[in-house]
């Protein structure tokens, strides 16, 4: 029988590497649990009003143009990218507002009222995100970095810079940010970014600033008529290149024998293969499907972020963007709360995402649909109701004395707790696998080859590079490509792509 790959999880992470594999000829078979494919990126409807549930933002268009290149198909044959100007909208504490743009000359008009220094400072802090991502990308990101050999075959692991570790891990995000901008409160902002894997800026190292850049510089984006329809153009792009899915099938077993993997069983029987790729947490597949410990790397790992999501149906034009963040009043005290007390924050930033702003059609002419989130510590047991509605209440109170939000306005709601993201697979809930927040926490990132058992791989957010979009669509590359190589030799590899 010839040699195939089976994927367990039709996850964003899942549906690269099934592209990046059936591309190169090579035999896959995916099964999902779920009767549609996507895992956390998910859509749903509720009356009149269309929501995302899972990511929010596309950046790094070139990395959501790969599986498209690697079938031979182009990008807008099957989406439409849409930059989002102006990136976000800031609201603080004390009243002032700001909003951001990509557009230099928009952003220093935003910024004339905070000094003079202001646009000065924030291009200076551009330029070192930017710098950053330039140095640290090409290796952390575009690298399976836990394998030596494809690393010493980087062009970027030899540059001569490299050699001086100019990605600033042993300063702390916070730290840095605040020697930036005298301005605390944009010192804020870019400290935020260190949420976008699920980590924290007093903790993590500087590296992460490197995140400001690829949203601010390299841009923010929206596919057209949802977040969902990357899932859809991939599941259509897989089934192209002959990738055969099995949805509403799960997989109870990835089956061992002397430390390899033969295959997979499924309510449907017995599926033999030489290669299993799981999308599901790493933790949760040596928990569950595995029936073992997970190893030592992955439970020291520490657990990201999670968070809690309110679906709104809001009968209301309100004064909002795209994207919209109501920052706390203390910040280092909200982390304090959610990595070293793990418990509920006491004042919790809020986040709301309207793609209605985008594309009217989510919501009714006299309507929005908000995606309204915060961020909240790893959970071992299900929130209970009362918790839920206290946290309610305060993000209710905190849009009202910022743009008068009154609680009557929302016509629709579902809520989605840490209980939903451990139901998709997710370890505590934590929505990007594990934090980063040591200057080693990248390496403790479970690779996305198993050193337990043979032919066994790994991807999607809890594994190398991490989460969100693009890292995850990089993360089922690496696995194609380690793949490709080691079990598939005679065929065309999946080329790391390396930035410069």
């Amino acid at each position: 029988m010839a040699k195939k790959v089976i994927l367990v999880g039709g996850g964003l992470g899942g549906l690269s590497a099934a592209i990046h594999l059936a591309a190169q000829g090579i035999p896959v078979t995916l099964f999902e649990k779920n009767v549609s494919l996507g895992g956390k990126a998910s859509e749903k409807w509720i009356g009149p009003y269309r929501f995302d549930t899972g990511p929010s933002v596309v950046t790094l268009p070139e990395v959501i143009e790969s599986p498209f290149q690697a079938a031979g198909e182009p990008l807008d044959a099957y989406l439409t990218l849409i930059p989002i100007e102006p990136i976000t909208h800031y609201f603080f504490a004390d009243g002032r507002q700001l909003t951001v743009w990509r557009d230099p000359q928009k952003m220093q008009v935003a910024l004339k009222g905070w000094g003079p220094p202001a646009y000065d400072r924030w291009q200076r802090f551009l330029q070192y995100s930017r710098r950053l991502y330039e140095n640290a990308a090409p290796i952390f990101l575009y690298e399976p970095i836990h394998e030596l050999g494809y690393l010493l075959r980087s062009p970027a692991f030899w540059r001569w810079k490299n050699l001086f570790l100019p990605i600033d891990p042993f300063r702390k995000m916070a730290a840095v940010n605040g020697r930036f901008f005298s301005e605390p409160a944009l010192a804020q902002i870019a400290n935020r970014y260190a949420t976008y894997n699920g980590s924290d800026p007093y903790q993590a190292p500087a590296t992460l600033n490197l995140i400001f850049w690829v949203e601010n510089g390299i841009g923010a984006y929206y596919i057209q008529g949802g977040i969902y329809r990357l899932v859809e153009a991939l599941e259509k792009l897989a089934r192209k290149v002959g990738v055969e899915i099995y949805p509403d099938t799960p997989v109870r077993r990835i089956v061992t024998h002397k430390n390899h993997v033969v295959g997979v069983e499924t309510d449907k029987g017995f599926w033999e293969a030489e290669v299993v790729v799981s999308n599901v947490d790493v933790r949760t597949t040596y928990e569950s499907l595995l029936g073992k410990p997970p190893p030592s790397s992955v439970q020291m790992g520490e657990p990201s972020l999670s968070g809690l999501v309110f679906l709104w149906g809001v009968r209301w034009r309100s004064p909002l963007y795209h994207h919209n963040v109501f920052f706390s009043a203390d910040y280092a005290r909200e982390f304090s709360e959610l990595f070293k007390e793990k418990r509920l924050p006491s004042d919790p930033t809020v986040y709301v995402a309207i793609t209605a702003r985008t594309d009217p059609t989510h919501a009714p002419p006299d309507g929005e649909n908000w995606f309204v989130m915060i961020n909240l510590p790893p959970q071992r047991e299900p929130l209970s109701e009362a918790a839920i509605a206290e946290l309610r209440e305060k993000v209710v109170q905190r849009l009202q004395k910022s743009i008068g939000f009154s609680a009557p306005y929302i016509q629709e709601e579902a809520v989605l707790t840490p209980a939903h993201w451990m139901e998709l697979g997710s370890a505590y809930g934590s929505l990007y696998g594990t934090a980063s927040n040591r200057w080693w926490s990248a390496f403790l990132r479970p690779p996305n080859r198993s050193r337990r058992y043979r032919g066994l791989y790994f991807a999607g957010g809890s594994a190398h590079p991490g989460g969100g979009i693009p890292l995850v669509l990089l993360s089922g590359r690496h696995v194609a490509r380690l793949i490709a190589d080691t079990h598939f030799p005679k065929g065309k590899n999946v080329e790391g792509k390396v930035c410069e």
